[in-house]
């Protein structure tokens, strides 16, 4: 399952009562379309279920996941194996989103990463132009920031404008890691 823009399917069901709720403690829900929606409903579902996969596969008990243990995660993955296509749309998205003339720029630094999230090793891969071993943890690394930067609120600051391929990408990249990890056919 690749998300894409245009998934006739993508549309959210969000009964009435539900809506108004939400719009009383965040206006800018009613500002999202069916499509940002769907993105952002399936991107929560996924990384629950991604989170607990790393949860189970580190025996973390139940505990929230870190960059850090993403990172352990990624790298019990033999990445030569798996396939890579989704991570690498997504490394070459977040290139041309969080880089401009080779440097981090000003969207770059809203994922506000925090001294333990390897920020230095996304910079990295983020600049390189060619596939690495290194993107699929670049990735996680990204989809854990935009992870925080949703359930912590930042995101709802900017009223959710442009996270619709974010979300998209993250989770077409966590799919394909659960399937790898799962032993199943690329996405």
């Amino acid at each position: 399952m690749v998300l894409s823009n245009h998934n006739p399917d993508a549309a959210i069901f969000v009964p009435t009562k539900l809506e108004a709720a939400i719009r009383s403690v965040q206006p800018y829900f009613k500002e999202l379309n069916s499509l940002d929606k769907a993105a952002l409903a399936q991107f929560s579902l996924i990384w629950t279920i991604f989170e607990s996969r790393i949860a189970e596969k580190l025996s973390l008990e139940g505990r929230s996941v870190n960059a850090k243990q993403i990172c352990i995660y990624s790298d019990h993955q033999d990445v030569n194996c798996l396939p890579q296509n989704q991570t690498n749309q997504a490394v070459e998205f977040w290139h041309q989103r969080y880089i401009d003339a080779g440097q981090p720029n000003a969207s770059f630094g809203s994922l506000n990463f925090k001294d333990w999230d390897k920020k230095e090793l996304v910079i990295a891969t983020l600049k390189c132009t060619e596939h690495s071993p290194e993107n699929r943890k670049a990735a996680l690394i990204i989809i854990y920031r935009i992870r925080c930067n949703l359930f912590h609120g930042t995101k709802w600051e900017y009223g959710m404008q442009d996270q619709r391929e974010n979300f998209q990408h993250g989770v077409n990249v966590m799919l394909e890691a659960l399937g790898a990890d799962a032993g199943l056919l690329p996405v």
